[in-house]
């Protein structure tokens, strides 16, 4: 029951520990993907709580579904966002194109799940994912009485700002310069500038320096009608502001 909260690992470690008040944490190398439903609040502001409850739940589901089946593991779902980590207490190689395979999935199943908006006057609710990968300090934080296990550093902070500026650009799926350089670090057939298309270099909201960001190229591909419909609103979005 305690692993369906937090990680199998995780649950395993602290279950018969002793509780503590000290940071007990560590750096790792993991790639951080962020998701997030756009427009949902204006869904919550007219419909019942279990309405919203149920788009959630199976946003949830879906996409926690996806992470593990890419290698990841959730680390968080708080409000209409999930974070997840690749490589964090379960080695995951080339976490990093793993996380986008995550993101392209999520973007599309979770995508097709979610209710239709437009009769209701409201805008369309749409998928957001940002990628980071880098150095993060991985563990357990807060008081002895109340703790949580998360990730924290620059790679995290990277991952929640792309996933915000995806509106902006006009582009579902966000990728930092730190998962760029780590696809690069792998010799493949798929050489990484096949794969990501930059699209410049941008300063992050409480950022004080810039950074390059890219897509993945195959997410620009229509494959179904809720990419098409997704595609096209974030295009006309973008036109309007």
């Amino acid at each position: 029951n305690l692993s369906s909260y937090i990680s199998g690992s995780v649950a395993q470690r602290v279950a018969l520990a002793q509780p503590s008040d000290q940071i007990t944490a560590h750096r790792v190398g993991v790639t951080v993907l962020v998701a997030d439903i756009n427009n949902f609040s204006a869904y919550c502001e007219i419909r019942k709580p279990e309405d919203a409850a149920s788009v959630l739940h199976k946003f949830y589901s879906t996409a926690s579904d996806i992470v593990m089946q890419c290698g990841g593991e959730v680390q968080e779902m708080v409000g209409d966002r999930l974070l997840a980590v690749f490589n964090g207490t379960s080695p995951c190689p080339d976490h990093a194109m793993h996380a986008i395979n995550a993101a392209r999935e999520i973007w599309l199943r979770c995508g097709e799940e979610l209710p239709n908006t437009l009769s209701q006057g409201l805008e369309p609710m749409s998928l957001s994912v940002g990628i980071e990968t880098g150095i993060v300090l991985q563990g357990s934080f807060g008081a002895s009485q109340r703790r949580v296990h998360t990730v924290l550093g620059q790679t995290v902070t990277v991952a929640l700002r792309l996933c915000v500026m995806t509106n902006d650009l006009a582009y579902p799926i966000l990728i930092g310069e730190g998962t760029a350089k780590h696809i690069n670090t792998f010799p493949r057939i798929d050489q990484p500038q096949a794969l990501l298309k930059p699209l410049g270099n941008f300063l992050l909201p409480t950022l004080r320096q810039g950074i390059k960001i890219y897509t993945p190229k195959h997410s620009l591909e229509i494959s179904t009608a809720a990419e098409l419909a997704n595609l096209e609103y974030l295009k006309q979005k973008s036109f309007t502001t």
